[in-house]
């Protein structure tokens, strides 16, 4: 087993889902499995299909509440780098337009920044001409 698998798998259920949603997130935006892994191990390893990780952890009911739970605040995460990249703007760009930092718009991008206000997401949305719609079923 790659030596990331491993490393994901070792991880509580919670940060497992974590991991994963964020990992959905690099491959949709054009980065792919190889590339992680020249960043975060310098050893050799066989190719792992992200899908079938998935599925594979997807069986664990625990994780799979765990990654469930955070579909929305990875939606939200989601939708400001399409804006932001159909804009053509840098995370520092919509930062400065927004009248905030940086780091923040990298924490919204996240999918992890669980205590976003609609205040700031207003703000955000302004700059890219939208507006937040929160909705409850």
């Amino acid at each position: 087993m790659p030596p990331a698998v491993e490393f994901i798998n070792s991880l509580s259920p919670k940060l497992r889902a974590k991991a994963l949603r964020a990992i959905e997130l690099l491959k949709e935006f054009g980065f792919r499995l190889k590339q992680l892994r020249k960043i975060f191990i310098d050893i050799p390893m066989k190719t792992t299909n992200f899908d079938d990780l998935l599925a594979e952890n997807l069986k664990d009911h625990e994780l799979k509440k765990a990654y469930d739970a955070l579909e929305e605040e990875f939606d939200v995460a989601k939708s400001i780098i399409h804006l932001r990249h159909n804009a053509g703007m840098t995370q520092q760009e919509l930062a400065r337009q927004a009248h905030t930092s940086q780091a923040a718009i990298s924490r919204l991008e996240s999918g992890t920044y669980r205590n976003v206000s609609l205040a700031f997401l207003r703000r955000v949305g302004a700059v890219l001409g939208v507006k937040p719609h929160v909705s409850f079923q």
